[in-house]
């Protein structure tokens, strides 16, 4: 393909400034981390972005995080981790659940697909959120995945985010169904980077032999973050209206199916399930 960028299709959506995340105002709404119907905190900072002034959670009226020098944070934050370590299940997700919590500013991820085991986490990077400190929380996720995902929470994790104010897009690196946006990469306030095999969900973070190298070597932050600022500006954004009527269809479709039946061991007779 050129190197021009590709108009959104599907579910892409014409390519529009999305607001960084910014911490929603009551606790209540952090019990509807998962919920479709909670408010979509991320407008309502975008609506307060256009007004006069710095919106909440903004730095100078940007809504941003100032951008850090890798080389600068990684010499103060994440230093009690190693240099290097390579990580095999179960130990994973402890270790990424640890980095996120102990993030401060940005988060940036490049990932296949997700699901509710990791909303938790993310969600209480973004509840840290204030003036001082505002929070980035930034994600690419694979097109197919995003589209027509193969963990059953993947859209309803991500609506979640989406409403907590994470800038998501979606990619699909090459023309045709094969190609996939098929990294998993973290990289924690420029200071930290996790590459490996393992997805961002319970399955793969529990019951997959998974791998992954968490490194704090500047050269590789560098051209990580360089990387992922390409990826980002290549990837579609998303139509937020359509994928939530689309959650909603599936969700109805799965609550009007009747019951499946199994048969019981000992009388050979059927319950429903």
């Amino acid at each position: 393909e050129s190197g021009r960028r590709r108009a959104a299709v599907g579910f892409g959506a014409k390519r529009q400034s999305a607001p960084p995340g910014v911490r929603p105002q009551t606790a209540a709404a952090a019990e509807e981390g998962t919920s479709l119907a909670k408010v979509d905190h991320s407008e309502r900072n975008r609506e307060a972005r256009r007004g006069d002034g710095a919106a909440p959670g903004s730095v100078g009226g940007a809504g941003r995080p100032p951008k850090q020098s890798a080389k600068a944070s990684s010499t103060k934050l994440f230093a009690s981790w190693p240099r290097e370590q390579l990580l095999h299940t179960p130990e994973i997700w402890p270790a990424l659940d640890k980095a996120i919590r102990e993030s401060t500013q940005t988060i940036h991820a490049a990932l296949y697909t997700l699901d509710q085991y990791v909303l938790e986490a993310l969600t209480a990077f973004l509840r840290r959120s204030d003036a001082s400190t505002p929070s980035l929380l930034r994600v690419v996720v694979d097109k197919g995945q995003a589209t027509n995902p193969s963990c059953s929470t993947q859209r309803k994790t991500m609506l979640a985010l989406h409403d907590w104010g994470t800038e998501i897009r979606m990619r699909r690196p090459f023309a045709g169904m094969t190609s996939a946006q098929h990294e998993k990469t973290w990289v924690f306030d420029n200071a930290l980077f996790a590459c490996g095999s393992c997805n961002a969900t319970g399955n793969s973070c529990t019951k997959c032999e998974e791998a992954m190298i968490f490194t704090r070597a500047d050269a590789l932050i560098r051209a990580q973050v360089k990387h992922h600022e390409s990826i980002w500006e290549d990837a579609e954004d998303i139509d937020w209206e359509e994928f939530r009527l689309k959650e909603s269809e599936v969700q109805a479709a799965r609550a009007a199916k009747p019951p499946r039946l199994r048969r019981l061991p000992s009388s050979g007779s059927e319950a429903a399930t």
